[in-house]
């Protein structure tokens, strides 16, 4: 049994004397009695809702541990996707007897556990006691294990890696190639990016990234069987010729499409001054941006197209997502802005500026 010494001094009044005197008392702390972690009451299944991310959503309480000293002891809550805790994840610490965690707190700690979003996994529990300043005779209460249904608000992405990397701005390792990303969370089918293509090895294949969005090794590889995308294939896929194209995947179809995108600004309060023609826009290979500089322009609206076309436009955000909409309502110039940027190179989250640079 570990034990540590604990020396606490007393001191003592004489009474009759009005002697003080010391007297050194020795207490031995041990590990007496382990936490108990009550049973929480949890449904068969834990479902997190994003849209419910504040909420309160479970609570576990425990007995006290006893260390046969007098002094404070520290409790931490730990989640690991097994049990034998070999990584475990510390959600929280307290000095009292329970804690609540909010959806939010829990995606957090079973996502950093291991588990997989948008599916079932199994999460496993435990009070950890120490005591003192460095948290020392660490002991451990049962294991509770759950069924719980994460979620993540990053949306899933594909990498295009291949040989067309090294002269199209990008670096030549996979977790530096371009993205794609899913329409929304959850789902893995609609995949969409700008990508540039330059050099003439227009070559690549999909790799699936992690669920926080990071390029992970292993994960599955999508590759060209007869022009469709088929996972494992060896096959590779290549852009029609040089340019900025727009990248469309769909997974379960096995559907790859190209749309070639040169960039323009119109409208009032664009550097030609009204909606009936564009400017054109240059692409930074290095800043990965379409720019425009040295304009001279009016207080007025504005919108980015591609193409000399509506088909293909970027207004405001009017979902409140983050990134521009397809269509959006028109941007206003009121500084009349010399420098224009507007950068899609991170997939579904397009932005722009205007500055006077």
């Amino acid at each position: 049994m570990k034990k540590i010494f604990l020396l606490i001094t007393f001191f003592i009044v004489g009474s009759l004397f009005y002697q003080c005197e010391t007297e050194n008392i020795e207490f031995v702390a041990s590990e007496e009695i382990q936490p108990v972690l009550l049973e929480a009451e949890i449904p068969n299944v834990l479902v997190l809702d994003p849209a419910l991310s504040s909420d309160n959503i479970i609570n576990f309480s425990w007995q006290d541990a006893d260390y046969n000293v007098p002094t404070q002891i520290d409790y931490w809550l730990e989640i690991d996707d097994n049990q034998d805790f070999t990584e475990p994840i510390i959600v929280a610490s307290t000095s009292q007897r329970s804690i609540s965690l909010l959806v939010t707190q829990l995606n957090s700690a079973v996502s950093d556990a291991g588990l997989a979003p948008f599916q079932n996994g199994t999460a496993y529990v435990r009070i950890r006691s120490t005591i003192g300043s460095n948290n020392v005779l660490p002991q451990y209460s049962n294991v509770i294990s759950f069924t719980v249904f994460p979620y993540t608000t990053e949306l899933p992405r594909l990498y295009l890696v291949g040989g067309f990397q090294a002269n199209s701005g990008y670096g030549a390792t996979n977790a530096e190639g371009p993205t794609l990303a899913s329409s929304e969370f959850g789902n893995e089918t609609n995949y969409e990016g700008f990508v540039y293509f330059g050099g003439s090895d227009l070559t690549f294949q999909l790799h699936r990234a992690g669920f926080v969005g990071e390029y992970v090794d292993g994960n599955p590889v999508y590759g060209n069987d007869a022009d469709s995308v088929v996972e494992g294939a060896a096959g590779t896929f290549s852009a029609p010729a040089e340019g900025y194209y727009r990248v469309n995947v769909d997974l379960d179809a096995g559907t790859i499409s190209y749309t070639e995108t040169n960039w323009g600004i119109i409208g009032p309060g664009s550097p030609t001054g009204n909606w009936d023609a564009d400017i054109d826009m240059t692409y930074n290979i290095e800043a990965k941006v379409w720019e425009y500089n040295n304009a001279s322009t009016s207080s007025g609206e504005f919108k980015f197209r591609a193409n000399d076309d509506w088909g293909i436009n970027f207004g405001g955000d009017d979902n409140n997502d983050g990134s521009l909409d397809y269509g959006g309502s028109n941007f206003e110039n009121n500084t009349n802005a010399s420098r224009f940027i507007l950068d899609l190179s991170k997939a579904r989250g397009y932005t722009f500026s205007i500055s006077n640079d």
